[in-house]
Parts: C-alpha cells; structure tokens; sequence
C-alpha cells in the first residue's frame, strides 16, 4: 500500500542551506523514492526546490508572515486547509510548532494521524520573557498532545519531552545519518589555496579555524559573535572562516572571514585544520558537527553538544571544552599534528529513512 503523506514546513526549504533544512530535504528525496508526498512550505524560490525533490509535490505558501497574531494563527495555512484538506491523506507530519495549528487542528478533526518531527525542543531555547515563555510553551505543549507520534533526534530529546510536557507514550527516537566521507589531501590544499586566492595569500601558511551555520539564529550569532570578539584577538595566528547566510559583513577583517553562503560547502569545509564550536544552547542535533566528522575535521567543542554527541562513536582529535576555555585549547592546539576524525560505525541515509517508513506504519496502523 502507497501511503500519501501531507508534510508541512514553515521555513523556507528552498534556501538549501542551514543543517535543519538539508536534513528535511535529504529526509524528503528518500521518502519520495517510497510514499507519496505533497511538501506545504514557505518557500522564495519554488522552482528551485521543485527541482531538488522530483518526486515530490511542492505547494508554495508565501515566504513570511510579519504579523505576530496571524504569525500565531496564519491566514495563508488556514486557506489551504479549507481548499486541499479533503484530499485522501494517509498521514500528516509537521516539523515546527508556530505555524501548524490550523493543519494540526483540522487533521485532529479529520482523524488523520499526525506525526510530529522535532528538530529540537523548543523551550529549551527561551530567553528571558515572559511573553515568550508562554507562547513557545503553549504551542509546544499543544504539538507534542495532540500528535500521535513525535519523532525526536536524541534521548535526551524524549527526557525533555517527557519532563516539560508529561507525555510518555509515541515518542521514537531517529538518530541522524553518520557517514565517513573525508576530504582527501588534495581536497585540502586545493581548498586552502581557493581561499587564499580569494582572502589573502598569508592563509596558506596559517591554521585555519571554521564555524558554519545559520548566522542569525540564536544560538549560533551567540557562537561566532563569541569566536570574532573573544577567540580570534586572543589567537591571531589563525584564520577564523565563519561561513553562513546573515553575516555582518562579508570579506576579511584582520583574521576574521565571513564568507556569506556559499555553494560548496564541502569545498570550504575541506581547508579547515580545526572547527570550533562555542554553542551554549542546543536543541536536537547540530548538523555542523556532523558535517565536521564525516569531513574529517578536528574538532573543539562545548558541553552543550554532549545532550547528543556520543564521544565514543568517534574516533580522531575531538576536545571537549568551556566556552571561556576555548582560545586556551585552540592556541594548544596550533602546530600539533591533528588526528582527523571519523566515525566508529557510520549509520547511512537509507538506515534513517527505513526507521522513518517503520514509524509511518505504525502511526497509521495504530489509528485503524
């Protein structure tokens, strides 16, 4: 049996970038090959992301809502709901919680089965504010009682869940994909001297030190802000690469690049002698850390990722520091020889979408 499945995302997946959106884009291409998928999203550009998943139906909202109370409750989502919901639909999943209230509640109503995909749990990610806590908390508890299944990255994801919310049952944890693809040394020095064709040709002779991510999110602006005013005056024998949309400038200034986003980031990932990872908040997965792995790039990272990094999964130079420790550990580091890193036991894209295809059927097989 087919299985039409409804998959709703609020950002914009055609942007092709940060971890989340790869992981849902990777996620979709592998599903397509299996279920039948209609993708509702904000997306700026749909024929580009029509082009990266053939085999899925791709319907376009509009890019963003400004208006915090349609934010709450969109007028657009609400629209197609009225217009699209009859459809035969086996399954509805949605992946975050701020826009989804209109297709969540009209599916409830439906009897369709939904399945909520967390990236991460949202109240642990609150500022102080009261308004904030109240309606990230309001909507999460609201996602995670109303779904039939809740799909977390991490165990301590499901801790979270149970804690915060008091929901035991539904929740299955899918690890990500771990795989061993390594730059090889002619990648490395071919992306080195790209770089310092583009930055300068001192880069060639110097370590360079990278960071990747989605720049304007919370914690991430935390992270490099921390690394441009803390890290690199403290380490000016190293190039800082700071790589991501929505950076405060793009060029070089002193030992500081932000490159903006960029098409290959694996091309510039392969230069990095060391990666560095100051994140002091952390949901789910970060994506970059598995981008360093697989890439084989040393790695200087927080306590935050421990919630879901298993250090004996890897094998390589992984240092496990402070924020506050990090320039002390990084000028340690400088001139030693790196072990490149790699993981123990890789887990591939198909084993991932396998576990997905075993939670679709037994979501709906539980509804019947």
């Amino acid at each position: 049996m087919t299985l039409k499945i409804l998959w709703f995302d609020e950002t914009d997946l055609s942007t092709l970038g940060a971890g989340q959106v790869s992981k849902t884009l990777t996620l979709l291409n592998g599903l397509s090959k299996y279920v039948d998928i209609t993708l509702l999203c904000r997306c700026s550009r749909p024929q580009i992301l029509q082009k990266n998943l053939r085999k899925v139906k791709v319907v376009s909202l509009k890019p963003n809502i400004r208006n915090p109370l349609l934010r709450v409750f969109p007028h657009d989502v609400a629209v197609y709901v009225m217009r699209y919901m009859r459809e035969p639909f086996d399954l509805v999943i949605f992946s975050h919680i701020y826009e989804s209230l209109p297709l969540l509640l009209s599916s409830k109503l439906r009897g369709l089965p939904v399945i909520y995909d967390c990236h991460g749990v949202e109240q642990r990610l609150l500022q102080k504010g009261l308004t904030s806590k109240l309606v990230v908390t309001s909507m999460e508890s609201l996602s995670v009682r109303l779904s039939d299944t809740i799909i977390v990255l991490s165990e301590a994801d499901r801790e979270d869940v149970r804690q915060l919310y008091g929901v035991n049952d539904g929740i299955v944890v899918i690890p990500p994909w771990r795989i061993n693809n390594p730059c090889s040394e002619v990648e490395r020095v071919k992306a080195k001297e790209r770089l310092a064709k583009a930055f300068g040709n001192d880069i060639v002779n110097k370590t360079i030190v990278t960071f990747h991510g989605s720049l304007k999110y919370g914690p991430n602006h935390d992270a490099w802000n921390y690394i441009v005013n803390c890290i690199a005056p403290e380490v000016r024998q190293a190039i800082f690469v700071i790589v991501g949309k929505d950076p405060p400038f793009k060029g070089r200034k002193a030992n500081i690049i932000f490159t903006g986003p960029v098409a290959n980031l694996r091309e510039v990932l392969c230069c990095s002698d060391v990666a560095i990872v100051p994140l002091t908040r952390v949901t789910g997965v970060n994506f970059k850390v598995l981008d360093y792995i697989s890439l084989g790039v040393p790695l200087i990272v927080s306590p935050a990722v421990l919630r879901w990094l298993n250090l004996n999964d890897i094998e390589g130079t992984v240092i496990v520091s402070k924020v506050k420790d990090m320039p002390w550990h990084l000028k340690n580091l400088l001139g030693k020889g790196l072990k490149r890193t790699r993981w123990k036991k890789e887990r591939s894209v198909e084993d991932v979408i396998q576990d997905y295809l075993k939670v679709f059927i037994e979501t709906r097989e539980r509804r019947d």
